[in-house]
């Protein structure tokens, strides 16, 4: 692999299990307890599994590296040395971590804040003098995006004045859409507004809200006084995230600037 192959992110993220003990004949013992590698295991039943995973960032690949067993989730102290030791591992082969990648978990906010003081300021963890950055799970954040947005109004601060980013204005421009015979937002459906239990957290339900189609259908809209002309600044807030989106997906570098409007919860 050329050096720049060699560049990943280390991402992790844990999921749901369900508890159920099962005997191992291979290595007589009970599967089920929780496990956590080299750190040992416990007499607590597992519910959880943390799992690491690798990925190219200019090249197409990607690696499971391992998983452990949770009881309820783990704990920061813990988290860190599972990351240390992998990074130790990744770097001993001689692959390239830049980033670590995971969503807002509280525990995962812990373990980066309280012990490395992960910040807007300090946006990295520095592991053997090399910088390793910090990157919130841009499908949750986007995400979380859309649930803010659709349970509370935004505030915009934009040439020195305020405007409001409303959820408003993408329901009237998807009702006005749906009336069409042909339409400006083809993917939207009645689920991605009405949100059924359990699908707040879906990424297919998130992503073509906050597009460039959305942007361009409210834009259009304002143009024809269908939509007040306030309404231009959510069209813009939803543009400037669907480039943001586009670009965490990105694996060539092209230059991407975000001169927009700096964003608050009202």
């Amino acid at each position: 692999m050329s050096e720049k192959d060699k560049e990943c992110v280390l991402a992790f993220d844990e999921m749901a299990l369900k508890t159920k003990f099962v005997y191992n004949k291979d290595r007589d013992c009970i599967d089920g307890f929780e496990d956590l590698g080299l750190l040992g295991t416990t007499q607590y039943h597992c519910n959880h599994a943390l799992v690491f995973m690798l990925q190219g960032i200019s090249s197409k690949w990607k690696q499971p590296l391992g998983y452990f067993l949770l009881n309820v989730s783990v704990k920061a102290p813990i988290l860190n040395k599972l990351v240390q030791s992998c990074l130790d591992k990744l770097l001993k082969i001689g692959l390239l971590p830049v980033a670590l990648v995971c969503d807002q978990g509280a525990t995962n906010r812990c373990f980066l804040e309280s012990m490395y003081n992960v910040s807007v300021e300090w946006p990295y963890i520095l592991h053997q003098n090399r910088k390793i950055f910090v990157v919130y799970d841009p499908p949750h954040l986007l995400k979380n995006i859309r649930n803010n947005l659709k349970n509370h109004d935004f505030t915009v601060h934009v040439d020195g004045q305020d405007h409001k980013i409303c959820w408003e204005y993408v329901q009237k421009f998807y009702d006005f859409d749906n009336t069409m015979p042909v339409r400006m937002a083809q993917k939207l459906i009645d689920k991605h507004f009405e949100l059924p239990p359990f699908t707040s957290m879906r990424v297919n339900l998130a992503a073509p809200v906050l597009s460039h189609s959305v942007a361009a259908g409210i834009q259009t809209l304002c143009c024809f006084d269908k939509l007040p002309a306030e309404a231009s600044h959510t069209a813009q807030f939803t543009d400037k995230f669907d480039q943001l989106f586009n670009a965490f997906n990105g694996r060539r570098i092209k230059k991407f600037t975000t001169h927009g409007p700096s964003v608050h919860k009202s």
